[in-house]
């Protein structure tokens, strides 16, 4: 950890890239993220739907994990995956 000074230097440069016009994200949010899988030369669009489980972080570290069940017969599989907010693309 550095000193208090470089934090204070560091969050006025993150400001600089913070976005207002993303909307709030808290746990127990129901939320569809919509992300970009590559394979060799091809690329997928696909989205994730779940429910926020936790929300971690600030700034451009700031991320959010998400908790989906996919039902199989009787049997179900969770899967958690988790998202920065500020991603590339």
């Amino acid at each position: 950890m550095g000193s208090a000074r470089d934090q204070k230097y560091i969050f006025e440069v993150e400001k600089k890239f913070l976005r207002s016009d993303l909307p709030e994200i808290k746990p127990g949010y129901v939320v569809r993220v919509w992300t970009k899988i590559k394979d060799k030369e091809k690329e997928t669009l696909t989205h994730f739907e779940g429910i926020v489980i936790s929300v971690r972080g600030r700034g451009t570290g700031k991320t959010f994990t998400v908790r989906n069940v996919f039902e199989w017969g009787r049997s179900g599989k969770n899967f958690l995956l988790s998202f920065s907010i500020y991603r590339e693309n």
